[in-house]
């Protein structure tokens, strides 16, 4: 049987050439590759694809490599595998980046093929040399969804009373807290210009760099980038306006939160296509959960 690194790790790895986010390798990794137990027992996913440091919020966020940054806003609703709405100790979650940068790292930075890209979830807020693309938010159909996923089961199909009831129950969570009926982030676009900037090619950020779009911004390693944050990791209310989001989110009591504050960090590629779907690297090359991320390892990073 193959290890989850066989499977996981690409066939080409960069050479070491980042710099840790948050300048000191002094932070605690959290999470892994892969969730642990306790994690997954919250949202229920298995593979995380990045590394999760805790950090205070507000703690500066800098670029672990040069190149080009857009900034962009990403939430969706933790749901479970039949399409309702997960609830964690009788509360509804919030997941996704949040506030967040990515960091388009060429060849001629990265030494690797088509280059890659790095990515900062939960911020509180950018660097004032960043300006977000934010978008408009898109509604959820949750109950017809549900319905629809019923009539597809071959097996274990609900009764007319039982998906009545489950209905009645979903309608009454979505009531309670209203932002479950909305997603950030989720604009494909039928042209370049109205995708979300974290879907942009390398030839479309070329591209807009060059026409001086206020969304694409050149950055040097280390060049401070944002702040960490808590976004969008709600738990029961949200505690600021998804449609205008200050330009620092202050940082709010933790029990407002279902997840400690921490930077999402994420190195990976990206291919060509309609969604540009990823592949992660560790840059640990461990591939594995937080508790093996400790004593000295081989890594990506320069500075470690």
């Amino acid at each position: 049987m193959t290890t989850i690194k066989e499977r996981s790790r690409p066939e080409v790895v960069p050479a070491p050439f980042l710099v840790h986010p948050l300048g000191s390798h002094k932070y605690p990794i959290t999470e892994g590759y892969i969730y642990s137990k306790a994690e997954r027992r919250q949202h229920g996913v298995y593979f995380h694809g990045g590394i999760d440091y805790e950090a205070q919020p507000g703690t500066p966020v800098y670029a672990a490599s040069a190149g080009y940054a857009v900034a962009f806003y990403h939430r969706f609703v933790v749901r479970n595998r039949d399409g309702t709405i997960r609830i964690l100790d009788g509360l509804p979650i919030g997941n996704g980046f949040g506030l967040a940068v990515q960091i388009y790292h060429p060849p001629d930075i990265s030494d690797v093929s088509g280059g890659v890209f790095t990515q900062y979830g939960h911020l509180s807020g950018f660097a004032e040399s960043i300006t977000p693309k934010m978008t408009a938010p898109i509604e959820m159909d949750i109950i017809g969804s549900l319905r629809r996923r019923n009539q597809k089961r071959r097996s274990g199909k609900l009764t007319e009373t039982q998906l009545a009831s489950l209905i009645k129950e979903q309608k009454q969570l979505i009531d309670d807290f209203p932002w479950l009926k909305f997603i950030y982030g989720y604009h494909t676009g039928q042209t370049v210009e109205e995708q979300e900037s974290y879907l942009w090619t390398p030839n479309d950020l070329f591209t807009f760099h060059q026409a001086g779009s206020p969304y694409v911004t050149h950055v040097n390693q280390g060049d401070l980038i944002g702040y960490t944050g808590e976004s969008p990791l709600f738990w029961g209310n949200t505690d600021y306006d998804e449609d205008n989001i200050p330009f620092r989110i202050p940082p709010k009591d933790q029990e407002k939160r279902w997840d400690e504050p921490h930077l999402h960090f994420e190195l990976a590629y990206r291919n060509d296509g309609p969604f540009r779907p990823k592949q992660q690297i560790d840059p640990y090359d461990l591939y594995l959960s937080w508790v093996h991320y400790n004593g000295k390892l081989d890594t990506l990073f320069v500075d470690s």
